[in-house]
């Protein structure tokens, strides 16, 4: 009955190392079902004041001449891969996320982009749309905006990053502290203290743990990432891996830069640590 699955929600809700972390022990069917349908109900919520937002800008007459970016940051997993929440691992239920923008002048109606694109992208595409140039160096990648804007890819340019994106799971502290404590046979079993990235190239998508191979996908052909191809396919994995170090590396740099310029300020720091980013 409903009494029954809301105090089993509650409980579950209640405890991180159940809804954000590996599952320790299976969920009955009802239990999963009830996980779900609380998560649709959450997006049906979230469609609604969605909706209510555009109708306003539509009533004020605002509507096309304001850019509606819709995205998330992450997804959720709800027992995929033995894992819920949305730590730990870069599969596609967590990295997979919507991105719809609407802006008439620029962007037509309909109109898809298959490739790959990154959400950090967004960045690029809001300054290319408002004409601003950020004050960045020119040898730094993230200075070409029009480039890297999603705008260049609607026009049939060529992608500057070539259907690649990146992903990345650093292991939260707050949750590996509490699985310590409640589970700590699992942090060592799924190697939990290890950060997880993961490279996509037109149809395929590399993971690995630490520097590890994970296993590599076919996500055009297998979505749910069920079959593993990386046995069956190392010229992929090596190329793909190559990338991955390269993109890494040159991040490595540019965030050390940052750190030294004091780009990083200690109120930033303070809230890393506080959300468990940082030690």
């Amino acid at each position: 009955n409903d009494r029954h699955i809301f105090g089993f929600i509650s409980e579950f809700n209640g405890n991180p190392a159940r809804w954000a972390s590996p599952i320790d022990a299976p969920l009955e069917d009802w239990q999963n079902h009830a996980i779900d349908a609380f998560y649709d109900a959450e997006i049906a919520h979230q469609d609604m004041h969605v909706g209510r937002l555009l109708k306003q800008l539509q009533q004020s007459g605002q509507l096309d001449n304001t850019l509606v970016i819709i995205s998330a940051d992450h997804g959720e997993g709800h027992g995929d891969h033995g894992f819920h929440g949305h730590s730990f691992v870069v599969y596609q239920e967590l990295v997979h996320v919507p991105l719809i923008v609407r802006f008439p002048d620029r962007f037509p109606a309909g109109k898809r982009i298959k490739t790959n694109v990154s959400t950090r992208r967004i960045f690029h595409t809001v300054l290319d749309l408002l004409e601003v140039q950020p004050p960045l160096a020119e040898d730094d990648p993230n200075a070409d905006v029009r480039g890297l804007s999603l705008v260049s890819s609607l026009n049939g340019r060529p992608d500057t990053e070539q259907g690649i994106a990146f992903a990345e799971a650093i292991p939260p502290l707050n949750l590996l502290n509490i699985l310590e404590t409640q589970h700590p046979a699992l942090v060592d079993q799924l190697y939990l203290k290890q950060i997880r990235s993961g490279i996509y190239q037109d149809d395929h998508k590399l993971a690995l743990v630490g520097n590890r191979v994970e296993k590599l996908f076919d996500v055009a052909r297998d979505p749910a990432e069920t079959n593993d191809l990386s046995a069956a396919h190392p010229e992929v994995v090596a190329a793909l891996q190559d990338r991955l170090h390269h993109f890494v590396d040159q991040a490595q740099a540019q965030r050390m830069d940052s750190v030294s310029q004091g780009a990083v300020s200690d109120e930033v720091l303070d809230n890393l640590r506080a959300l468990g980013y940082l030690e």
